[in-house]
């Protein structure tokens, strides 16, 4: 059934620019619609019948029979990918294609050719396998998409099959094609849905059917030439959907030479306000409010625009003898870049961006360049000119693209303003949501009523209710700032009336109205009424809807507060206005009214009891404090402190933190460290007469920029690590802190040098009696000024141990990612000599390392005296330093003669003797006399057991 067209056609395969441009000129003529090319060099052995569309995919269905298929391989480069015969026989002739409607969510699409309908595959375009073709059908038509918030009924399309005998309700999913139901109306010719209300054409006769309660509405014949509804006529019924409410139809006389109208029919069946007489009977009619395309059996495309009394074309396109066909398809089209009458549109697209691009209004609140600059960047790069009509002759596809109705209008005379009224009903009608509608739409609203202004009588609640009717698509300030009040926040017009705007505001447009306090007053109310009326929906998507709303209570305020009648404004509530107005009533209230003597302090006292504030005198201070302003500050805080206790109890537990951190973190930066430390002593006290917990204080400093340095201060103040031992998650924070100051004070001014310098100048000092390591290093640093910050958070550090002894492990975990030598770990654990916060061989080792004889001295031993004497004779080279290690501890020398011989081997034979001698001699004539001392006391006890033996054996004698 397929034959694939393997010569590649594609739709830039190239004519000569003579040809190209002589089919062009073919159809060019004056009007707001162009054309350009998109698909150029059709085959041209077809006939088109119909052309549909979707994603990068054209098809094109034939007299013929043949479905061709074109993509899009790049933008602009279509290549013809198949040629799909509708019928698989050759053996006789093949119908033509009717129509195709694209089912995209299930990739297939209907085809209707010869009474046939047909189900394809998408986008290959080639039959569903094991589904039968159904026949007899007169037309089909696409009734409900689907779903998308149900997923029940996700991707299930219905359609409606019109038969002679009955109408049916075609469901197709991915995995389904089957008709559902059944509707009891014979000989529907063809027809427009809009979901259960039907148009359709019965023989002759236009009919209403809702397919809901079975109702049937007769209307009007097809051919009025024809009395008999029952006959048929040669005219074709035109039926197309206007918009959601109401279908276009169209009846003519005997032939399609006759004249014709075309009329537009609500649910109902009343005819509406939009008719049209037409020259000829169209063979067909694309609607494209508010232009209508019509094609003449004359190959003349005729456009005509709604509303027209005249019924007059706006624009003729002639074939000049090939036929032109238009239609409306899914997918949208604009030229290519490198395609001819590329300039053209991009002016036109050029034009329309300028017409539509923003431009602050002189007076509105000051902004940045770049704000109007980003707006207009984004409106051009989103910004996308395209048509889904396309125009196709005998060879050449044409996107379509109109001029918008905007750019049209050139005059703005009183006539136009019902024109544009009209225009906008209808589009709101439509419904039209694409970009490009909605810019026009709320364009041309802001015109209608600008031109309202301009050509009303006077400007009074009536004209300001047309403004309120479009309230949510246009910015009610406009009129404000027309009337030359203050507005809040940056108002924008549209660059192509700016013009118009300025010379509107620039004839004093407040002459035109009763120019009093009173009326303004109630212009003022009837926005606020509209205003609070809107759902919520309606004012998200508004835009700056914050600051029409601030303009609009500030002017009702202000304007209040000139009556000199003072009990009126007494009655103020401010409860009965927005809360987003209130903070700039009352700023305006205080920083304006009140200096230049409009109110009284009663009237600010009346809205802070109205809206339960703090004591007005601390509201005033408060809203007084400037950032750079240590005095400003000051007096707040020392209102606070004076009258803690005076102060609602709420405040205390919501706000009293808050406020204290505020101005704790201001005047952190202004006043002397010394003074800040009295500051948060008295905070802290502060807190403890509220009862409230310093913790809140100190998470709420967390968000300040200088948090760490005030949560720090807080914990000083509060005694923490000294007089209060805190939890142990404030003490390792401090601990942690402190620790990387050192890091960070050791880094900035290069102490490890300096340390090192110290720990060299302790080792080489070979005095066996010097301080103890950790006592000399302190000793030396107290000297060096910039050792000073590195001993105030030792000092720290260490205080917070003696309370919080578990802390140690922390402080050797830290100091051990950056410690150099064992600086560190001897000035925080070599401070006593009983500390077993460090293991004692570890202990020894750096004691070694670092020559601290007298701390050595505590842990000598017979097991290392001889290793020690080693290191201090032959490694150190100082043999007194040896002998004042030997004559330290003679009593393991005397307690154990092995020792004595392991030192004499360790003594180098180039030692002076005169500096060992006379020890070792003394140890040697030490344990030689022990040695003879013994022997005499041998003899002795000999001498006595045997004296006592002689005597025993006298006795016994």
């Amino acid at each position: 059934m397929n034959k694939d067209d393997t010569s590649s056609h594609t739709a830039e395969e190239s004519h000569d620019d003579h040809e190209q441009n002589k089919q062009i000129d073919m159809i060019e003529a004056n009007g707001p619609w162009y054309t350009f090319p998109i698909i150029n060099s059709l085959p041209d052995d077809i006939e088109v019948t119909v052309i549909e569309s979707y994603d990068e995919h054209v098809y094109i269905g034939t007299t013929s029979g043949e479905i061709l298929h074109y993509f899009e391989i790049e933008f602009g480069n279509y290549l013809l990918v198949s040629r799909t015969n509708f019928e698989d026989r050759t053996d006789k002739e093949q119908p033509s294609v009717n129509k195709i409607i694209i089912l995209p969510k299930i990739e297939k699409a209907c085809i209707l050719s010869d009474s046939e309908v047909v189900l394809f595959l998408l986008p290959e375009m080639a039959p569903v396998p094991n589904v039968e073709r159904m026949k007899g059908i007169n037309d089909v038509i696409l009734r409900n998409l689907p779903k998308k918030d149900d997923n029940k009924f996700q991707n299930k399309y219905e359609l409606l099959l019109f038969k002679d005998e009955n109408i049916r309700n075609l469901i197709i999913t991915e995995n389904e094609f089957k008709e559902r139901e059944t509707f009891d109306y014979k000989f529907i010719e063809t027809g427009q849905c809009h979901n259960t209300t039907v148009m359709t054409s019965k023989l002759n006769n236009y009919e209403l059917l809702n397919l809901k309660y079975g109702q049937v509405t007769p209307l009007f014949r097809i051919s009025e030439a024809i009395g008999n509804n029952n006959e048929h006529s040669e005219l074709k019924p035109i039926i197309r959907s206007f918009d959601k409410d109401s279908f276009l139809v169209c009846s003519g006389g005997s032939t399609y030479e006759d004249n014709a109208m075309v009329l537009v029919v609500n649910h109902r069946g009343d005819i509406t306000g939009m008719a049209m007489e037409l020259e000829h009977y169209p063979i067909n009619l694309v609607v494209n409010y508010p232009y209508l395309l019509v094609q003449f059996r004359n190959d003349k495309l005729s456009i005509y625009k709604f509303p027209d009394d005249d019924s007059a074309t706006v624009q003729e396109i002639n074939g000049d003898g090939s036929a032109l066909r238009v239609f409306k398809t899914q997918k949208t089209f604009k030229p290519y870049p490198e395609s001819t009458g590329y300039e053209r549109y991009d002016n036109l697209r050029k034009e329309i961006i300028d017409k539509l691009s923003l431009q602050l209004i002189s007076g509105a609140s000051t902004t940045k360049q770049y704000d109007v600059a980003y707006r207009n960047k984004d409106l051009e790069e989103s910004f996308d000119l395209s048509s889904p009509i396309v125009l196709v002759n005998s060879t050449i596809i044409y996107a379509f693209i109109q001029k918008p109705l905007f750019l049209t209008i050139k005059n703005f005379e009183k006539s136009q303003i019902q024109q544009i009224k009209d225009y906008l009903a209808n589009c709101q009608e439509l419904n039209l949501k694409t970009k490009m509608s909605v810019l026009e739409r709320n364009y041309l609203t802001v015109l209608y009523l600008l031109l309202n202004v301009l050509h009303c009588d006077k400007i009074d609640i009536k004209v300001l209710e047309e403004w309120c009717d479009y309230i949510t698509s246009i910015d009610i300030r406009l009129f404000l700032d027309l009337l030359g009040f203050k507005i809040y926040g940056k108002l924008w017009i549209y660059n192509g009336l700016k013009s118009t705007y300025d010379k509107l505001k620039a004839i004093q447009l407040r002459n035109k109205s009763e120019n009093t306090k009173e009326e303004f007053l109630k212009f003022f109310r009837v926005i606020k009424e509209r205003m609070t009326n809107l759902i919520v929906s309606e004012r998200n998507n508004m835009q700056d809807y914050q600051n029409i709303v601030i303009t609009v209570d500030v002017l009702i305020f202000t304007t209040l507060c000139t009556d000199p009648d003072q009990q009126n404004i007494m009655k103020f509530d401010i409860l009965k206005y927005d809360k987003i107005s209130h903070d700039e009533i009352i700023r305006i209230a205080k920083e304006e009214l009140l200096p230049q003597g409009k109110i009284t302090n009663s009237l600010l006292i009346m809205i802070f009891e109205q809206k339960e504030l703090f004591a007005n005198a601390l509201s005033f201070l408060k809203s007084d404090i400037i950032a750079d302003d240590e005095q400003s500050t000051l007096k707040a805080f020392k209102f606070i402190k004076k009258n803690l206790q005076k102060l609602p109890k709420s405040y205390l537990k919501e706000s009293l933190v808050n406020d204290l951190s505020n101005i704790m973190e201001n005047l952190s930066l202004l006043i002397s460290k010394y003074d800040f430390r009295s500051i948060v002593k008295d905070t802290v006290i502060l807190l403890k007469s509220a009862d409230v917990d310093s913790h809140l204080l100190l998470k709420s400093v967390e968000q300040f920029e200088n948090g760490i340095f005030l949560k720090v201060t807080i914990l000083e103040e509060m005694g923490i690590g000294h007089v209060d031992s805190g939890d142990s998650n404030d003490n390792e924070f401090l601990v942690r802190y402190y620790v990387e100051r050192i890091h960070s004070d050791i880094v900035a001014n290069d102490l490890w040098g300096t340390f090192t310098s110290l720990r060299e100048e302790y080792k080489a000092e070979r005095n066996y009696d010097k301080l103890p390591i950790n006592s000399y290093l302190r000793t030396k640093m107290r000297n060096i000024s910039k050792c000073k910050q590195f001993l105030d958070f030792l000092k720290k550090i260490l205080n917070i141990t003696k309370n919080i002894p578990e802390v140690w492990d922390i402080i050797k975990e830290e100091i051990s990612k950056f410690d150099k030598d064992n600086i560190l770990l001897i000035l925080f654990f070599f401070r006593n000599k009983d500390d077993n916060l460090v293991d004692h061989d570890f202990r020894l080792k750096v004691l070694i390392e670092n020559n601290a004889y007298s701390e050595i001295q505590q842990h000598i031993n017979d097991t290392n005296l001889a290793q020690l004497f080693d290191r201090y004779c032959n490694t150190l080279q100082d043999v007194d330093l040896g002998m004042e290690l030997l004559k330290r501890n003679r009593y393991l020398l005397d307690n154990n003669y092995a020792i004595y011989i392991s030192i004499l081997e360790k003594i180098s034979k180039d030692t002076a003797f005169c500096k060992v001698g006379r020890l070792i001699l003394s140890i040697a004539i030490n344990h030689q006399t022990e040695i003879e001392g013994l022997e005499m006391k041998k003899s002795l006890l000999k001498n006595e057991v045997s004296i006592y033996n002689d005597i025993l054996k006298n006795l016994d004698t």
